[in-house]
């Protein structure tokens, strides 16, 4: 086994070595820049369901509303990892933000409020709808959202 030797460099030898320094104790701090997004989903972990048919179903929602992976995103919300709309405006900034099998207070909002309805809280349009497996077994839900979503989106 080796020893390890212990040297002590002059602070001037220091100062040469660290003279371009990775943190500039002067530069003002700012934090970084929030993605600005056309919409936000945020749904139960239960409510993509397991099948490609859910999958397919949130693609074609995404489509339908000319939304993308560079204008929108889709968080999962569990018991382990519960999403606070509060919790999202500290990387995202949005006017539209639509839950999946979650009620408004389980995101942080202060009221309730039916599914399907447009709800604006804070300059914020929110919808609530019933989970993705629920939407795939009865078309008439399907229908009562792309109502609701047309008035956000189109």
């Amino acid at each position: 086994m080796s020893k390890t030797e212990r040297i002590i460099l002059p602070q001037s030898i220091l100062f040469d070595l660290y003279k371009n320094v990775l943190i500039d104790e002067n530069a003002t701090h700012e934090a970084p820049a929030k993605k600005t997004l056309e919409a936000l989903f945020i749904q139960s972990e239960a409510a993509l369901g397991e099948d490609a048919a859910s999958e397919e179903l949130l693609s074609g929602i995404l489509a339908a509303c000319k939304l993308n992976s560079n204008n929108s995103v889709v968080i999962k919300a569990s018991r382990e990892h519960p999403i606070t709309v509060q919790s999202t405006q500290e990387n995202y900034t949005t006017k539209k933000i639509i839950l999946f099998g979650l009620r408004p207070t389980e995101v942080g909002l202060p009221v309730e409020f039916p599914h399907f309805q447009v709800q604006k809280i804070d300059s914020i349009q929110f919808i609530c709808s019933p989970d993705l497996k629920e939407l795939l077994q009865d078309k008439t839900l399907k229908v009562k959202l792309w109502n609701s979503l047309k008035q956000i989106f189109v």
